[in-house]
């Protein structure tokens, strides 16, 4: 499993993850129109599961986003986990364009929290 190459949003985003007949809470840290990642995921999540189903809240309203694990890294106790949107909602790619990078990111360098703005024009009453 390899990591994405693609600009990434640096975001702290409530997931919630079917796996299986399981479900698992996390957070999304960084996100873009084709995959996102989570952190805090317990070790008993399978990354081998076909069948993965995910909930994204944001102050948008909820996205449910079909997906499958790219990469994976165990970070005390917990899993760290890249996922690829296999199937997203209308609304998913306006929601990301929403979300601009003042400054590009440089190969390798995280964005930090502060380093994205809302686009007034896609987001009313925010």
């Amino acid at each position: 499993m390899t990591k994405f190459n693609e600009n990434r949003v640096d975001v702290v985003l409530a997931i919630t993850i079917g796996a299986g007949n399981l479900i698992f809470e996390g957070t999304v840290a960084n996100i873009s129109a084709h995959g996102f990642k989570v952190i805090g995921l317990p070790l008993r999540f399978d990354p081998q599961e076909k069948n993965i189903q995910t909930i994204i809240a944001t102050h948008q309203g909820n996205f449910r986003l079909k997906v499958q694990v790219r990469w994976l890294i165990v970070t005390n106790q917990t899993l760290e986990v890249g996922f690829e949107i296999i199937n997203h909602g209308d609304n998913w790619l306006q929601f990301i364009e929403g979300l601009e990078p003042q400054i590009p990111p440089l190969p390798g360098k995280l964005l930090p929290p502060a380093a994205f703005t809302i686009n007034p024009s896609v987001y009313s009453g925010v």
